[in-house]
């Protein structure tokens, strides 16, 4: 399970509660995989969560985008490697459904990724715009 802690916090409103809505639907999926739940609504959770991710990263590219922020293309190849990471993993339950496997690579994988992401990129790129803010 992910709990959103202080040190996840990036302070942009949207981006925080982007973060909060995917640490959810990410510990619904994680419940799903022990509860040995309905393959149909696991199938329409790691849709649902693909989809949101994919809109997150677009609202965060954005912003990167609009902040000139110069690590943008590093920010950016991180989002495609965990877009990758996710279409593997969607990929393997559709295939072979819940297992001891599937439920290694979501921990390692999706929940990994997403506490070490937010804590490190988003809140370096949140300390930047912050930073750029209050020089200008």
């Amino acid at each position: 399970m992910i709990e959103l802690n202080s040190s996840m916090l990036t302070k942009i409103p949207k981006i925080d509660s982007q973060h909060k809505e995917l640490i959810e639907r990410i510990n619904e999926l994680l419940m799903m995989g022990t509860k040995a739940a309905n393959r149909q609504d696991t199938e329409k959770m790691l849709d649902f969560l693909g989809k949101y991710l994919f809109e997150h990263f677009i609202d965060e590219e954005r912003m990167l985008i609009e902040a000139a922020y110069p690590k943008f293309h590093l920010h950016r190849n991180q989002h495609q490697a965990f877009i990758n990471t996710y279409e593997k993993l969607s990929e393997e339950y559709r295939k072979n459904g819940a297992s001891i496997y599937f439920s290694h690579l979501l921990n390692k994988s999706v929940v990994a990724w997403a506490t070490h992401h937010i804590q490190n990129a988003d809140v370096e790129f949140a300390f930047y715009l912050k930073y750029k803010d209050t020089n200008m």
